[in-house]
């Protein structure tokens, strides 16, 4: 029986979200990374924490209104 080999992922941290969402420096990169795991060529994970502090800050900004609930409820293809 052949043993299968679990596959690494990525912890993607709040700041990558925080990058495209606030429209930062960095938003290109942020947005490439976010478009390799959406064709599955990079697994990730987001800690509930992450999403937390994502709330936070776009109620505090004013930014986004409505993503809490479109990342709540919509697991796929990102897993919480």
């Amino acid at each position: 029986m052949e043993q299968k080999i679990p596959q690494v992922g990525y912890l993607v941290d709040t700041n990558i979200f925080l990058e495209f969402l606030l429209k930062q420096e960095r938003r290109e990169e942020s947005v490439r990374l976010m478009q390799h795991i959406e064709r599955g060529t990079m697994i990730a994970h987001v800690t509930s924490f992450t999403l937390h502090s994502i709330e936070v800050i776009v109620e505090k900004t004013g930014t986004c209104m409505g993503l809490k609930n479109s990342l709540i409820g919509s697991r796929t293809p990102y897993e919480v």
